[in-house]
């Protein structure tokens, strides 16, 4: 998504991004999906970290997209 916002924008530098929070931030979680399943990145930062950052974009946009969803594999 972001990737393609890039790409259709005028001046793709404009486009600003923050993570928000992690998918997951259970460890033990973690390690059995990425074990199992495939490779989900997590962000070194807290999650207060992450939420003040995606915060601090918002306020300063015209437009906010918000990506939102869980791994593949998460749901029944």
């Amino acid at each position: 998504v972001r990737e393609g916002l890039r790409q259709a924008h005028q001046d793709p530098e404009r486009i600003q991004f923050a993570k928000g929070s992690n998918l997951l931030e259970q460890g033990s979680m973690l390690n059995y999906l990425n074990k199992h399943y495939g490779e989900i990145e997590t962000d070194t930062k807290s999650p207060k970290e992450m939420q003040k950052e995606a915060l601090k974009i918002a306020k300063k946009a015209d437009v906010i997209v918000a990506v939102l969803g869980e791994a593949w594999n998460m749901y029944g």
